[in-house]
């Protein structure tokens, strides 16, 4: 159960702002993108419209318009708040020195200073709500009211002592805002509010697949499969049930690229990339979500051939229909020998799902997922290389992170065939990270290649460690 708010005494509206500077600042607001880099940008970029109905009548409303659908936004209790922002967007400074100790949050607070702020959302959309500029360690946590859910909590950003959270919020939807502090530390809150302007367009609860354009919405991003150069577009998607999920983008006009992201802006972890052999063969990314999950899901164009890398395109989403995922485990310093599913579960970054076969046709990788835990020893640096080996044209091995099949991808390799038609190998090599074992999916994939067809392979895998 979430924790919930407790209102120790009745504060007075007016201590919120005693000795207390609050100062809208409307333009030139910071927007954090990411977690780890926290690399500055425009924040106050709101959502861009398409400029035009999408190709497939069977939106209705268009899918872009989505983010400023009206809705009607719940009522909610915010009579515990201790005042009410004179703008719902900006940057404001509030001073919690002299606040008393009257909430809490799950990640933190208790014994500081604190303020409870009522907010309400402008338009529909995904919010940014962080505390970069302050001069104290803070804690920042979201209420659905004064005696409702938690929505969300933030404890320090990466190595930051700074607080950090994402929502989204329907027009009118109000939420309790509280300015907390880590181990009783209070001070200046610098808290900046802005909406999310990347991606831009929502498709939750869109039935697909979905005509879109990445025409004139210009080059924002580009990833580990390309896209430097060619427009692009970028959407919001929630997951609504657990389950294996396929994001595919077919193009009768460029070769598109298909990056999931994990969460709400462009800018959080990256799941996975696929680039398209063909543009009517499409890209593919697929993995595990669960219930409610958010993602960002990017469509890119290629542009490293010099031929068309924009245009309309077909966005499929849905349930993939495959073997379980891990479907077996490896264990270490040992060879199996194994071989393919006969259905795909996964894709990789380094190569093409769909493919021509050499004799017309079309073909599909298939592959093999396994489970695997690196040991960890905090006296020795352990690492293990996993070599994948097969008799077909081309195989490539890849690793995810964690054992659900959800995870970043954190290594790719395709290896080929020599010329006299001997085995194709490839290697990646995984290690455990701060003195704590770690899980991960390795598949093997025989890729979609026109002569590819391997029925089986094997996998060793070798320790290297170095001791002090």
């Amino acid at each position: 159960m979430p924790s919930r708010p407790r209102v120790v005494s009745a504060v007075p509206v007016s201590r919120l702002f005693a000795g207390a500077s609050l100062a809208v600042l409307l333009g030139g607001c910071v927007q954090i993108l990411g977690i780890e880099g926290l690399s500055p940008g425009d924040g106050d970029a709101g959502p861009r419209s398409d400029g035009g109905v999408p190709v497939d009548a069977r939106i209705d409303p268009p899918a872009d318009a989505l983010i400023d659908a009206p809705v009607d936004a719940p009522t909610a209790d915010l009579s515990c708040a201790e005042g009410e922002l004179s703008e719902p967007l900006g940057s404001f400074t509030i001073d919690t020195s002299p606040a008393g100790d009257d909430f809490s949050a799950t990640c933190g607070g208790a014994g500081s200073p604190d303020s409870a702020i009522a907010w309400h959302a402008p338009v529909t959309d995904y919010y940014v709500f962080h505390t970069f500029g302050s001069n104290y360690d803070t804690v920042l946590a979201l209420f659905g009211e004064c005696e409702g859910q938690e929505l969300a909590c933030s404890n320090n950003v990466g190595q930051s002592v700074q607080s950090e959270v994402v929502h989204k919020f329907i027009q009118g939807q109000g939420a309790l805002l509280l300015l907390d502090g880590a181990v009783g530390d209070s001070g200046s809150t610098q808290l900046n509010i802005e909406r999310v302007s990347c991606p831009s367009a929502d498709l939750e609860g869109q039935s697909f697949p979905v005509q879109l354009s990445t025409l004139g919405f210009g080059d924002d991003f580009s990833g580990a499969c390309g896209g430097s150069g060619a427009e692009d577009r970028a959407y919001h998607w929630v997951a609504p049930a657990d389950g294996l999920y396929y994001f595919r983008a077919t193009s009768e006009v460029f070769k598109p690229i298909v990056s999931v992201v994990d969460g709400p802006r462009c800018s959080d972890l990256v799941l996975g990339c696929n680039l398209a052999a063909a543009g009517d063969l499409g890209a593919e990314v697929v993995r595990f979500l669960r219930a409610g999950q958010v993602v960002s899901v990017l469509i890119d164009g290629d542009s490293s051939g010099g031929s068309n890398d924009a245009g309309l395109f077909e966005l499929d989403i849905g349930i993939r229909e495959a073997p379980s995922c891990p479907a077996g485990e490896l264990t270490l310093e040992t060879g199996i020998i194994d071989s393919f599913a006969s259905q795909r579960s996964l894709s990789p970054s380094c190569g093409a799902v769909y493919n021509y076969g050499a004799f017309g046709g079309e073909v599909e990788a298939r592959d093999k997922t396994y489970r695997v835990t690196i040991p960890a020893d905090g006296s020795c640096f352990r690492s293990y290389e996993f070599q994948a080996t097969s008799d077909s044209e081309q195989v490539l091995i890849y690793a995810l992170r964690g054992s659900d099949c959800g995870g970043e991808e954190v290594q790719c390799a395709l290896g080929v065939g020599d010329a006299t038609g001997g085995q194709a190998s490839a290697s990646i090599s995984l290690s455990a990270l701060d003195d704590e074992e770690q899980e991960f999916t390795i598949v093997v994939v025989d890729p979609a290649a026109p002569f590819a067809g391997a029925e089986n392979f094997t996998v060793q895998s070798f320790r290297y460690e170095a001791c002090p």
